[in-house]
């Protein structure tokens, strides 16, 4: 299997299915990026990405082929026109079927982790509106929804979608608020997977038209070398052979 799959290609945007443990862009560890490999493949002479993915997380994975298209995109994200679904294996069942996370999160960079805090119901309530609506929040601020999807024998599917965008938000928020990712050890998973991957996936990524780039709605197959993902059935798993758009 490939490190990542072309999901859409055009003289815009790439955007990526990203499968395996490699950062996302060049990061001090100096290991290839999906960025490096991207940028080579389609001879771009400028590649950005403007959102994050971390090293550990796979999926969705939107490249920017212009420093026109790179400012595009960018307010479409600071302006919460971009959709993000994430798909994410939890160590224990949530009790509820669905749910709103609303944390305040401070970035320890010097252990590359973000430390939750709770907040007081009544702030909760009004930061979760103001998302909702699209209207801005503290940059500390985070808030996700989440929705239980699928159980196996001792694990859980939910899906969440992200309504800001901070360090670390899913893994963090999770792991406090509900449970953690499956293989997460920084955030208190009981046991790493074998692949160095989290089971978190940015499974449906939603973008703005971008030029003559029309709007797009893309999803990304979970990738194959990890068997947990085929215990929830109904979510494409990666193949060799997947058609792509280019």
């Amino acid at each position: 299997m490939e490190p990542y799959l072309v999901l859409h290609a055009d003289p815009r945007l790439v955007v990526v299915d990203k499968l395996s443990n490699i950062p996302a862009s060049p990061d001090p560890s100096g290991d290839v990026s999906v960025r490096s490999m991207v940028a080579e493949r389609f001879g771009c002479a400028f590649l950005e990405a403007p959102h994050r993915l971390d090293r550990r997380v796979t999926g969705a994975l939107a490249f920017a082929r212009s420093a026109q298209a790179a400012a595009i995109l960018s307010e479409a994200f600071r302006l919460r026109r971009v959709r993000k679904t994430y798909l994410a294996v939890v160590e224990r069942a949530p009790d509820e079927e669905a749910g709103c996370l609303v944390h305040k999160l401070r970035h320890d960079g010097r252990r590359n982790v973000s430390r939750v805090e709770k907040v007081a119901p009544e702030l909760a309530a009004g930061w979760e509106a103001d998302a909702r609506a699209g209207r801005a929040v503290p940059p500390e601020v985070a808030v996700l929804t989440w929705r239980r999807a699928a159980l196996s024998d001792h694990y859980a599917l939910v899906e969440v979608e992200l309504l800001t965008g901070r360090h670390h938000q899913v893994r963090a928020q999770l792991a406090a608020g509900l449970s953690p990712v499956r293989g997460d050890l920084k955030y208190g998973a009981r046991r790493s997977c074998r692949n160095g991957l989290v089971m978190l996936h940015a499974w449906k990524l939603s973008l703005p038209p971008v030029g003559k780039t029309a709007a797009l709605e893309l999803e990304a197959p979970l990738p194959a070398d990890e068997a947990l993902w085929s215990a929830f059935p109904g979510y494409p798993i990666a193949r060799e052979d997947l058609p792509t758009s280019m």
